[in-house]
């Protein structure tokens, strides 16, 4: 239902969307707060939904989607009672996407309004809004014989709610507005609305030559919001970007698709403040028997990361390099196999990430297709993020760690068609993953040039009281406390799935 038309309700920038389908029937949103047995629905119930998708002989495009999901329930058992605790409230949703294709779609105007409306309760009011919506526009023009385009989008946002669901949504990870090192945020315990603008241009050259080019700018503001019924990673961010690429097609002796681009971004926050700096490489071989190879390099100078203290200051970032490789078979054929390996480090030699990724696919016969790959990683990180403690007076204290952490992982896909209209579908994905802690740090300056300067070892004042499962710091600044953070995870994803179209 989800996938049938969906081209039309695409829209958004980068991968940051104003409608994401998966929105609709997730998982409840509100955890209960409870240290006892807690039965909660895995997912939202979709009570009813409606699409409309079509285009017109005159070249106009219309998409409706309207869906009203389940009030949902969670059952709380505490100390032998049982009560129950809305986690999620009965909601309707509603998107409308409209498009003009003019001059034999040489120009394509269009806009998309979306509305989340929810019906709140006691349970559910200070966590979540009441109503959001968003609105885009979007121009794409071409020239030249389709060789150059020029790509214009822009959108908006309103959250609405009690004062309490707001400030939630200010404080959540997208938008950090209680960081404490820039003045042009803050969190208000007033206000019931929040409101937010996004957008892109971007121009350039996409066909017709080997040579390629475009270049742009695009943000989000502080107050965006998507994620109600869109897809929105990071807020207060301006970014400028270039590539060029070359692009070859032309037979040769042994390769027959040639392609390197270069990529250069850079990024800020809305006070102006400069955080990163990213250069990027990457180039693509085509042989004549199928085959091909790629690699890529990446290198960030030193960094500002605005998120990963969890709302704190921003942290001053190792620079660090990457180099990914990969090659794969003739996909034509009945047997094919491929291979991408990748390893980072940051250039002060602290932490390291390595990856390797086999891959192999087979049609036996006809109405049999296997594949199978396993993923292998180590990721070692001397700066990873381990928790928020408050300290005596109410001080914020963050505390990083050495991480070591291996993951594997493997995934398994058989598809069996018996007949045109009876196929057989198996998935399984079996994953591993475990991580270590060590050497705790207390970040004491996160701007510091020197990468010593930014903290200061918790080794020796340091103690665990494996009863509780936390670590205790007896720091001359303030005692305080954080919860063990290594982990172990094991979980198996399946799905079996037989389809028989009885009627065309």
């Amino acid at each position: 239902f989800f996938l049938e038309g969906k081209t039309i309700f695409e829209t958004g920038i980068d991968d940051d969307l104003v409608f994401y389908s998966r929105r609709i029937g997730h998982a409840p949103s509100v955890q209960p707060a409870t240290g006892g047995y807690v039965d909660l629905p895995a997912s939202t119930r979709i009570l009813s939904a409606e699409k409309l998708t079509g285009k017109t002989p005159g070249g106009f495009s219309l998409g409706v989607l309207h869906s009203l999901t389940n009030r949902e329930v969670a059952r709380i058992t505490e100390n032998g009672v049982e009560r129950r605790q809305t986690v999620e409230p009965l909601t309707n949703y509603l998107v409308v996407r409209a498009q003009q294709d003019i001059d034999k779609g040489n120009t394509i105007v269009g806009g998309m309004l979306t509305t989340t409306a929810r019906r709140l309760d006691g349970d559910t009011a200070g966590a979540l809004t009441r109503n959001a919506y968003t609105g885009s526009l979007d121009l794409l023009h071409y020239w030249g014989d389709r060789a150059y385009f020029l790509d214009l989008r822009a959108l908006g946002s309103r959250e609405e709610g009690s004062a309490d669901a707001i400030r939630n949504l200010m404080l959540a990870p997208v938008h950090n507005y209680q960081r404490p090192d820039v003045d042009y945020l803050g969190v208000s315990g007033e206000a019931q609305q929040l409101s937010g603008t996004g957008g892109s241009l971007r121009i350039g050259k996409s066909s017709h030559g080997v040579w390629r080019y475009n270049g742009g700018v695009d943000w989000r503001s502080p107050g965006l919001e998507l994620n109600d019924l869109g897809y929105l990673v990071t807020a207060d961010v301006i970014r400028h970007s270039a590539e060029l690429q070359y692009y070859d097609t032309s037979p040769g002796r042994l390769l027959r698709r040639r392609d390197f681009h270069f990529e250069e971004t850079g990024t800020y926050d809305f006070g102006g403040e400069f955080l990163r700096q990213e250069y990027e490489l990457h180039g693509e071989l085509g042989f004549n028997n199928k085959c091909s190879v790629w690699g890529e390099g990446h290198y960030s100078p030193e960094s500002l990361d605005t998120r990963v203290l969890r709302g704190g200051p921003a942290l001053r970032e190792p620079a660090f390099a990457t180099l990914w490789v990969g090659g794969q078979t003739d996909g034509s054929k009945p047997w094919q196999f491929q291979l991408n390996a990748g390893r980072a480090i940051d250039l002060d030699g602290h932490s390291h990430y390595t990856e390797v990724t086999p891959q192999i696919s087979a049609r036996p016969f006809d109405g049999l297709r296997l594949s199978a790959n396993v993923s292998s990683v180590r990721d070692v990180e001397d700066f990873q993020y381990v928790g928020t403690a408050t300290a005596a007076g109410g001080s914020s204290r963050y505390v990083m760690g050495r991480m070591n952490q291996r993951t594997l992982s493997t995934t398994l896909r058989v598809d069996v068609n018996f007949t045109p209209e009876l196929s057989l579908t198996y998935y399984g994905s079996p994953f591993f993953s475990t991580g270590s802690y060590a050497g705790f740090k207390l970040i004491t300056e996160p701007r510091a040039a020197a990468y010593a300067n930014r903290f200061r070892r918790l080794d020796a004042v340091t103690t665990y009281d494996a009863a509780a499962d936390r670590y205790q710091v007896n720091d001359p600044g303030g005692a305080f406390s954080f919860a063990n953070p290594n982990f172990s995870r094991r979980e198996l994803r399946s799905n079996l799935v037989l389809r028989w179209e009885y009627r065309a």
